[in-house]
């Protein structure tokens, strides 16, 4: 039995959230105390690093009636659609080139918070626009947690990305994206690190009939030969949108947990 694409990139995503979320030894607290929570252990690592302190299948068919009231079937064949009468006549045919358009660009806004295991939480704000064939992103995402004396470890993460779809007619859209990432920390207000490099991934979103899978894969390679992987998974209905995200840096422990948002 050969599995849907769209659920084959999925089943990556979901492996790329649970498999990024295991502990990992850090690299201590920030550069003044710090914390013992799971960011003070990934921004104590940065600055130690850095040294600064729908899916349609062969045979399927929907109905619907013409302006005069006849009833026709559209039927894929596996390359076309193909209309067909009541009595089964073929009335036409849509090769996959006809059904192409290019639509209007969709913009979406999402807002979300995380709980943070083993931290504290995170939000993040991103906005996209995007058309049949391309995608632009910016987002922001801080996380913030107590340090261990009392004071207030942060790190800021901005990305920009542009995407270009792979997945044709499907009703799956997934963008292979690629831009750039910054990390800044603070502790206290102070600013410890900034990091600057590529990123390079996948965004996915396919619909269930009700509510759509969505998902996010990318690698960031920093300065100082810091690395960071980032995964979500999530499920969003209307307006509302539940996921597991994961941050993982190489110099410290996966920033993961649950997250919950709204999409505009």
């Amino acid at each position: 039995m050969r599995l849907h694409p769209s659920i084959v990139l999925a089943v990556q995503l979901a492996v790329v959230v649970t498999a990024s979320a295991g502990p990992r030894g850090g690299g201590g607290g920030g550069s003044g105390g710090g914390g013992g929570g799971r960011l003070g252990q990934v921004t104590g690592g940065i600055d130690a690093a850095t040294g600064a302190g729908r899916g349609s299948s062969g045979g399927s068919s929907r109905e619907e009636r013409t302006s005069e009231g006849e009833l026709y079937r559209h039927r894929h064949d596996g390359v076309d659609v193909v209309v067909v009468a009541r009595d089964g006549t073929i009335v036409r045919r849509i090769p996959p080139r006809a059904r192409r358009t290019a639509g209007p660009a969709r913009i979406d806004l999402f807002l979300g918070v995380q709980k943070v295991v083993e931290s504290d939480r995170s939000y993040s704000v991103a906005l996209a626009v995007e058309d049949r064939w391309f995608r632009i992103a910016g987002a922001v995402s801080e996380y913030r947690e107590e340090g261990m004396d009392g004071g207030t470890i942060a790190m800021t993460l901005p990305t920009l990305l542009l995407g270009g779809r792979i997945s044709g007619d499907a009703p799956t859209r997934a963008f292979l994206e690629g831009g750039v990432a910054i990390a800044r920390t603070k502790e206290d207000g102070m600013v410890g690190s900034s990091i600057t490099g590529p990123v390079a991934g996948i965004h996915l979103e396919h619909p269930l009939g009700g509510p759509s899978i969505v998902g996010d894969a990318h690698v960031m390679l920093f300065e100082s030969g810091i690395k960071a992987y980032s995964g979500r998974l999530g499920l969003r209905a209307g307006h509302f949108e539940v996921a597991v995200r994961v941050l993982d840096f190489t110099v410290g422990p996966a920033l993961y947990g649950p997250e919950v948002g709204l999409q505009f």
